[in-house]
């Protein structure tokens, strides 16, 4: 999910119990609050496994859809998955731990 900052808000396995038995990815807005992943990940440590993603650039497969026979600039590659953030955007992924 991606909820642009509301994560804080939105995101509170105490408020809205039936967090607690779902698994979550979402993409975290440290670019507008710094205590937003860590605040999100030990909110769900108790009930889930949980893992902090940090984005990296990569290059879109333009390949995949127009063929190895058409050259695409590198630059483009790097522009076409670019979103320009003014700082780090993580994704939090919380798996909900299962009874045995």
């Amino acid at each position: 999910m991606d909820i642009e900052g509301a994560e804080k808000a939105l995101l509170d396995p105490a408020l809205y119990p039936a967090l607690q038995k779902m698994d979550v990815v979402v993409e975290l807005h440290d670019v507008l609050d710094k205590s937003i992943s860590s605040t999100i990940l030990s909110r769900f440590a108790p009930t889930h496994e949980t893992q902090l993603v940090c984005n990296k650039p990569v290059l879109f497969d333009f390949e995949s859809i127009v063929g190895p026979s058409v050259y695409i600039e590198p630059s483009d590659m790097l522009l076409a998955g670019w979103e320009n953030r003014a700082g780090p955007t993580p994704w939090g992924v919380m798996w909900a731990k299962r009874s045995s």
